[in-house]
């Protein structure tokens, strides 16, 4: 019988710790991602409110807000709620309690207001509301536009992040060599010329 042939590979065990704390900090660089899309998203809904007409007193636009967190979950299994948004509207000065009724849960992004009437410049009103006034307004989808806009943006918000997120990993992985080799002695040399 012939010797036995085999091939060892190594490094797989450094490799696997490399992924393994790549994943530990690939959260981080999504939320990353989604919280710059976030800003994105409302930059552009202020903006189009104001090209629009629908500045007024600044309340609408002053309101409109990203939330995006990792969703925590409690002793029993349910996710945690409760992020609280004031502002003041830009013209009046007046404060509001600017908290959305839904919340961002697991790597989600949440951008919106509550102000009552958004929902009406967004989709438009035809009838009469609950003063009794009259309407008859086309919608103006500033949300939907900013979104629509923003989100495009995404993908290549989560490419920067990981490249950092690499390059990150690279730097550590190189200062854990350099201390290696540190220990081992590699660099105790003496220099001399001849």
């Amino acid at each position: 019988m012939g010797n036995p042939f085999y091939i060892e590979i190594t490094g797989v065990k450094e490799a696997v710790t490399n992924l393994e704390d790549f994943g530990k900090f690939s959260g981080k660089a999504i939320m990353n991602a989604l919280a710059q899309a976030g800003l994105s998203i409302q930059s552009a809904a202020k903006l189009r409110l104001k090209q629009r007409g629908h500045y007024v007193t600044g309340r609408l636009a002053s309101s409109i807000h990203s939330e995006v967190k990792e969703g925590a979950l409690d002793k029993n299994n349910k996710k945690v709620t409760g992020m609280i948004f004031d502002y003041k509207a830009e013209q009046s000065g007046e404060s509001f309690d600017g908290t959305l009724s839904q919340h961002a849960g697991n790597l989600e992004l949440l951008v919106g207001t509550n102000v009552e009437y958004a929902l009406r410049i967004e989709l438009g009103f035809r009838g009469e509301d609950k003063l009794g006034r009259k309407y008859h307004q086309a919608g103006d989808p500033f949300m939907r536009f900013a979104a629509e806009l923003g989100g495009k943006k995404l993908p290549e918000y989560v490419r920067k992040q990981i490249e950092r997120l690499v390059l990150e990993a690279n730097q550590r992985r190189s200062n854990d060599m350099y201390k290696k080799w540190a220990k081992q002695g590699v660099f105790d040399y003496e220099a001399s010329m001849v």
